[in-house]
């Protein structure tokens, strides 16, 4: 049977998330062309997998009982517990937010970061208790707690504490912690692993308190506010007053500029990795070719890239010349391929633009 295809519709079919973020197998009609009827499309049944990540699938498993999203959140503790402590404690920087003024506060009084952070985020969780959700109040406290317990527990075994009570001589962190000499790796490390426990949360739509609480407030109750710029407004105050507060002490062989600067540089490296980690590994790049030899071309592309290609009949309007417009989904890594192949065809006019996901067949979430 014979059939024009509607594109556009497969694409939205395609794009329709599964509220149950299950893998979902469908049949789908593609097209391919006829070798003795150039100009028309045949419609053929393939088998198209939807899938997410085995990390994606691994959370929404969790996610689907209680004990599995405290589980989680035990884990994000961790993760943020070991960031401030290896990257951020003993370098000497606040990289914004209440982890921040929490960082500045250790270096001033010498009580651990967490305990401050604790402190600072109880009147947020009550509020947040009432004006918010009970349940994101509970979870977020819960993330503070246990971030609270890792933080005290890394002390101890860094101070060698427990040799007084279970002969644990002190652990050297060191090993895992960039030299004085190669600090400037502390925030990119920080904001790797930073951007991990952010991903995280955001999956499992909590929070890590602090400023993201305000932030969930003033969007509930005012979401025509622009909360993304109250948070940046925020960091960039900590971060330029950690400037005097890292710069007083002539003692510690580093000026508040070097603070800030290590400061901007995990910020920098948080927003990166985390978009990334949330678009990045399902983006492509999707090339429209409009070309007067789209058959020739066509194969050349599906030969070079082993990818699909699909035409779609096209007018030139000021010479009224029948063209073809194809449409070729490629991963970031292959557009030096597409481009080699377009150098053999001078006549075409192409362009590149990026798209925020991409999946079916041939981009598995094995990265096809």
């Amino acid at each position: 049977m014979i059939n024009n295809i509607d594109n556009d519709e497969i694409k939205k079919d395609v794009s329709c998330e599964n509220e149950e973020n299950e893998a979902l197998e469908v049949n789908l009609p593609t097209s391919v062309v006829d070798e003795q009827e150039p100009n028309i499309v045949i419609s053929q049944e393939v088998s198209v997998v939807k899938s997410g990540t085995k990390v994606s699938r691994f959370l929404d498993k969790a996610m689907s009982h209680k004990a599995g999203i405290y589980s989680i959140i035990v884990l994000v503790a961790l993760l943020r517990a070991l960031t401030v402590h290896l990257f951020i404690i003993p370098v000497g920087f606040a990289p914004g937010g209440i982890t921040g003024v929490a960082a500045m506060l250790d270096y001033g009084t010498g009580i651990n970061w967490a305990i401050w952070l604790f402190a600072i985020n109880v009147p947020l969780l009550v509020m947040s208790f009432f004006l918010i959700n009970k349940a994101f109040a509970f979870r977020t406290g819960f993330l503070i707690i246990v971030t609270l317990g890792f933080s005290l527990l890394l002390e101890f075994l860094d101070h060698g504490w427990g040799s007084f009570f279970y002969g644990i001589g002190a652990i050297d962190f060191s090993v895992v912690m960039p030299s004085e000499d190669m600090a400037i790796f502390s925030p990119v490390a920080g904001g790797l692993l930073t951007a991990v426990f952010v991903a995280i949360l955001l999956r499992i739509g909590s929070s890590g308190g602090g400023v993201d609480i305000m932030a969930v407030a003033v969007n509930k109750y005012r979401p025509q506010m622009g909360i993304a710029w109250l948070i940046l407004l925020f960091d960039v105050f900590v971060i330029f007053a950690s400037f005097f507060v890292y710069g007083s002490n002539p003692d510690s062989g580093r000026s508040g500029m070097d603070a800030v600067v290590l400061a901007f540089i995990m910020i920098a490296t948080t927003a990166v990795c985390l978009n990334t980690l949330l678009r990045g590994f399902k983006s492509a790049l999707k090339f429209e070719i409009i070309t007067t030899d789209p058959e020739r071309l066509s194969k050349a592309l599906m030969g070079k890239l082993v990818r699909g290609v699909t035409k779609i009949s096209a007018v030139g309007m000021y010479k009224h010349e029948n063209k073809g417009l194809l449409i070729c989904i490629v991963r970031k890594n292959e557009i030096q391929k597409v481009k080699d192949v377009l150098k053999e065809f001078p006549e075409t006019f192409a362009y590149v633009s990026t798209t925020s996901e991409v999946f079916g067949q041939g981009f598995s979430a094995r990265g096809g």
